[in-house]
């Protein structure tokens, strides 16, 4: 709330009551504050009001003076120079009460200048520790920016790491689907073959008991297929070994990849945290500094007032 001429009366009247004499520095303190220009402008009227019962009083001439006008001139002359040097004493009075307002006045200008110069001291030391720490913060939010720009290659690097083994993934099920597709027409033909063989076994079992001449023929013909059936079961064996290890490693890459790209969303998450705080702390920093650089520029300008006053 502003302080008012009625609040700067009040106080310098206050003040008198109390017999303490209301200079600016005084009224200033007792009010707890305020503008110089202000408390002194308002003091002109107050000293002005309180310094009226010393004015020389200004008379009409005595009745005695204009019943005897004819007869005492000189007398009349007499009187009006008493009073006319009265009231020269009296003026002269008043004017070294002036002088002596003045410099007292000017004494007061003088510490309350000195008051302000301490105030504005401070306010300067506060705005230099406010720039040391809002410097000091500003070079956090760069090392935490240098942090989150490695955390963000890192994440490059784990993505193209993992689209490579996605890659490799697509590829080793890729593999695997025909691996399936070969078995399934290996099985096909394996089971069309056999479907042949037990038919013709079937045949030569018959043509055996019409021609018994031909069975030991026909048991090796048997044997060499039976060979051949446990060929391919070995080779069915082993592709699904293929198979099997194919998938294993699939699985691994596929874990891999999703623990690596955990842990570099967990990384950036932590690095854009600390970049959002230091950048907070930044910009509270630079909103107090501001603040106080205001502060600092009214009081040099009301100093500064005050002194040409």
């Amino acid at each position: 709330m502003a302080i008012t001429k009625q609040d700067i009366l009040a106080a310098a009247d206050a003040l008198d009551a109390e017999g303490v004499k209301p200079t600016l520095a005084a009224v200033r303190k007792k009010l707890g504050g305020g503008s110089f220009s202000t408390i002194s402008e308002a003091m002109k009227e107050w000293k002005a009001d309180h310094a009226g019962g010393a004015a020389p009083l200004r008379e009409p001439a005595p009745p005695a003076v204009v019943e005897r006008s004819a007869d005492l001139a000189a007398e009349l002359w007499a009187v009006c120079m008493e009073l006319a040097n009265a009231r020269l004493a009296g003026e002269r009075e008043a004017l070294e009460a002036a002088r002596e307002e003045m410099e007292a006045s000017q004494r007061e200008a003088a510490e309350l200048a000195d008051q302000m110069a301490a105030d504005i001291e401070a306010l300067q030391a506060q705005v230099s520790s406010l720039q040391t720490r809002a410097e000091s913060a500003e070079s956090e939010v760069d090392d935490m920016r240098g942090e989150l720009a490695g955390a963000l290659e890192r994440a490059g690097r784990a993505e193209a790491r993992a689209a490579e083994i996605e890659k490799r993934a697509d590829d080793a099920k890729t593999e695997l689907g025909r691996v399936h597709e070969l078995l399934s027409a290996e099985r096909q033909q394996h089971a069309a073959e056999l479907q042949r063989q037990a038919t013709a076994l079937q045949a030569a079992q018959e043509a055996a008991r019409a021609q018994g001449e031909e069975i030991a023929a026909l048991r090796a013909q048997v044997a060499a297929v039976q060979g051949e059936r446990d060929q391919v079961r070995a080779e069915l064996t082993e592709r699904n070994g293929h198979i099997i290890d194919l998938s294993a490693r699939f699985d691994a890459a596929e874990k891999a990849h999703q623990e690596h790209r955990k842990r570099a969303g967990e990384e950036a998450h932590r690095c854009a945290e600390k970049l959002t705080k230091a950048a907070a702390e930044r910009d509270e920093a630079r909103t107090e500094a501001a603040h106080l650089r205001g502060q600092l520029e009214a009081l040099a300008g009301r100093a500064k007032a005050g002194g040409k006053s």
